[in-house]
């Protein structure tokens, strides 16, 4: 063949046919990786954590499309993803590769100051990075083999609809608000386009997040499911690592159905002392692992699938804090401790954070009349019971009316709740004239209305020429005591959020000084009443009520019940709710305040008086 005629072969054609070294994702990792963030900096090490060898090295198996990951933070989830995507961009390029993030502003900023220096920093994929500047930016990241990197979020950007791509890569998917709840979304949309391609890949991980998480449904659609058994690095016992298990001074009785029978322990001291222990469940062993010897455990184990699959499509796994090295013995114990309490964010946090499952409140249901009545107390109305820290009063908006509540709240960190005195008044002077009472408890000691909220909604009529948001926002900025609340439904999101509000609703009239609205997630507190009323009444979790309260107030706690999904519904359209929603304002209340409320200060014990001596009687006398 003539010089004329010989073909001049591309830098990106070379690469596509240049013969790659095989390499399983985990070796690739262990040779091309450099960490740039975190706690272990410098080139990737498999043994720090051992249990995303076996994640990453799944990516391998041809059969194997989706991978599904539900890992607590502080995991490495997210680095064992981008190490596989670094691989596929070698080994399967040529092709869109969608990476998907839970915001639009958070997938460009992490696609400039991460993304894209991980792969300038990993020796194969810079090789192959389009030497034109315009080609590597926020929004899309250009190869010369034409591997294209789009990063996208949940908003179902142009992008996802335009191009097929063979690997799809979404992290962290139960935060973002995008996703949930929606039949069409970006991520359905992603993995759709990925089924152009015979063998796509789909890897999809995320902390758990809400009843309704995305993640925990991908882990259970798996046709393979596996959980990580360590090996105890004493005797050699294969196990699971299980609460049950987990002891630190002065425990008592971890899963006693009422925490009153667990001592105070201290979560900040036990997270101090590094005092927690794992025992081992091997026969005849029982060694008390600290946190190097758990880390041994972990390095000397293995994945489990709960049934064994021949070549399944999808895998999953469940990374919790257990196994993980970045979290000590103590951390996942003091989580347990502050749950305890009776924190609805505490209970969350220690399943989502620790567990790595979503969180599920216990489940009644439907609530009758005769129920409620029994979570009655000896407390006449308007008494305040002993060690009460504030007195708060709770709202409910009516057209005509406010149906309210006052409810006292006890000393940290269990800071009960007891209801003293609930009824209906019809005017804004009347609720002032609540927040100018005194109460008291049996020692005299007086209270006043410390704070409260008020629900800023209600019905507008067609006669009435604005609704009653803006009288209750008046009302707020005349009271500060209180509270504008809004009820926003869902289980996804914080459980509370802060909306300034400066004017008053359709008009440009300002609100003198500004208000302050809080936005409740109403479903998970909902679940939180749940769970309460769940408990025997002398549990200090549980809900308590003035002994004044009767059926035609325990009947407003049977108008709403869960579906079949889960949600929230007003089943009995003709029965009123309103005390069900004070009381869902009130633990949204008491979550607002918990970290001010202070605990009890304990009276310094009274020194022992010394016995008198007997006198004695001097010498003399007896010579006398």
């Amino acid at each position: 063949m003539s010089d004329s005629t010989a073909h001049e072969w591309y830098p990106g054609e070379l690469e596509i046919w240049r013969q790659k070294e095989p390499l399983k994702v985990s070796e690739f990792s262990a040779k091309h990786r450099k960490v740039t963030l975190g706690a272990h900096q410098g080139d990737w090490d498999n043994s720090i954590t051992p249990y995303l060898v076996r994640i990453m090295d799944t990516y391998n198996l041809p059969w194997v499309q989706e991978i599904v990951i539900v890992g607590v933070p502080q995991s490495g989830k997210s680095n064992g993803c981008i190490n596989i995507h670094l691989y596929a961009i070698v080994y399967r390029g040529g092709n869109v590769k969608y990476v998907m993030l839970p915001k639009e502003n958070l997938a460009k900023k992490i696609a400039k100051d991460r993304l894209i220096p991980i792969y300038r920093m990993c020796a194969p994929v810079a090789k192959k990075l389009s030497p034109n500047p315009d080609d590597t930016t926020a929004s899309r990241i250009a190869f010369r083999d034409g591997t294209v990197v789009y990063p996208v979020w949940g908003s179902s950007p142009s992008e996802i609809s335009s191009f097929p791509a063979d690997d799809v890569f979404a992290d962290e998917v139960d935060k973002n608000d995008d996703l949930a709840g929606k039949e069409t979304n970006a991520l359905n949309l992603m993995e759709k386009r990925a089924t152009t391609f015979r063998r796509p890949k789909k890897i999809k991980c995320s902390s758990p997040a809400g009843a309704g998480s995305l993640i925990s449904k991908a882990f259970d659609a798996c046709m393979e499911q596996l959980d990580f058994h360590a090996v105890c690095p004493f005797c050699g016992t294969r196990q699971q690592m299980v609460e049950d298990n987990l002891t630190w001074p002065g425990q008592m009785d971890l899963l006693s159905a009422s925490p009153s029978s667990q001592p105070e322990v201290d979560p900040k001291q036990l997270l101090n002392d590094k005092s927690a222990r794992y025992a081992c469940a091997g026969e005849n062993c029982g060694a008390l692992w600290n946190d190097m010897d758990r880390d041994r455990a972990v390095r000397l184990g293995d994945w489990v699938p709960r049934t064994r699959v021949a070549r399944p499509v999808s895998v999953g796994f469940i990374i919790d804090a257990f196994i993980c090295p970045d979290i000590s013995l103590s951390e996942y114990a003091a989580a347990i401790v502050k749950a305890r309490t009776g924190d609805l964010s505490d209970q969350i946090d220690l399943d989502n954070s620790y567990r790595a499952k979503k969180y599920e409140a216990a489940s009644l249901g439907s609530i009758s009349a005769e129920y409620l009545l029994k979570f009655r107390s000896e407390l006449p109305r308007n008494l305040v019971p002993p060690d009460t820290a504030r007195v708060a009063l709770m709202v409910d908006t009516q057209q005509a009316s406010f149906y309210y509540q006052v409810f006292a709240l006890g000393y940290a960190p269990q800071v009960r709740m007891q209801q003293i005195r609930h009824g209906i008044v019809e005017q804004f002077a009347d609720l002032e004239g609540l927040l100018a009472e005194t109460y008291r408890d049996h020692d005299g000691r007086e209270f006043r209305i410390a704070g409260g909220t008020i629900d800023s909604g209600g019905t507008r009529r067609g006669y009435q020429k604005h609704s009653r948001t803006v009288e209750v926002y008046d009302w707020c900025s005349r009271n500060r005591v209180m509270i504008p609340l809004k009820g926003v439904h869902g289980r996804t999101g914080d459980l509370l959020s802060y909306k300034d509000i400066t004017t008053f609703p359709g008009t440009n009239k300002k609100i003198p000084g500004g208000l302050k609205r809080v936005n409740v997630r109403v479903d998970i507190f909902k679940d939180d009443l749940e769970r309460r009323l769940s408990y025997e009444p002398d549990d200090p979790q549980a809900m308590s009520y003035n002994a004044d309260i009767d059926e035609a107030f325990a009947k407003h706690f049977t108008g709403e019940t869960k579906d079949e999904h889960g949600d929230w519904q007003h089943s009995k359209k003709s029965q009123r709710i309103d005390y069900w929603d004070c009381n869902v304002y009130a633990l949204a209340y008491r979550e607002m305040v918990k970290l001010r409320i202070p605990r009890k200060e304990k009276k310094a014990p009274v020194a022992p008086q010394p016995a008198t001596q007997p006198g004695r009687l001097p010498s003399w006398f007896r010579n006398r």
